[in-house]
């Protein structure tokens, strides 16, 4: 799931009390970069929404439920981009990695050939005809 939350700052990483939060629906043909755009708009209306409470003094203080989230660090992503060209990996697993990893400029997922790592991009059009879409007849 993808969402977005205001959150009330404390010593931790986003781990403050929630003030207000939405899930953002993810499409199969949603890539890094897109998804994020998405999370963008949501988050500033998420914001413009939550903005009277916060300007009034009095938003909402949700605490967070102890280890549902995740987070990665930078230096983690290396070993995540990393497509090992023997491994095993159903095709929707390789398919979301290289997905979530397409986000121009960034270099994304890739794989090693021949000491030299290949980056890859992935580009998702959907056609809803095929599926039996507002553009088709049942047969």
């Amino acid at each position: 799931p993808a969402g977005v939350s205001l959150h009330y700052v404390d010593g931790g990483v986003d781990t403050g009390d929630v003030i207000a939060q939405r899930e953002v629906p993810v499409s199969i043909v949603d890539t890094g970069q897109t998804l994020y755009r998405k999370l963008e708009l949501a988050s500033i209306d998420l914001f413009k929404e939550a903005w009277p409470a916060l300007q009034a003094g009095h938003p909402a203080r949700v605490p967070q439920a102890s280890g549902r989230g995740t987070s990665h660090r930078v230096r983690d992503l290396d070993e995540f981009d990393k497509i090992h060209l023997d491994g095993t990996y159903t095709a929707r697993q390789l398919i979301d990695l290289i997905r979530a990893r397409t986000f121009p400029p960034y270099r994304g997922a890739y794989f090693e050939h021949n000491g030299r790592r290949v980056y890859l991009r992935m580009e998702l059009i959907e056609d809803s005809s095929i599926y039996g879409g507002p553009d088709t007849q049942d047969t």
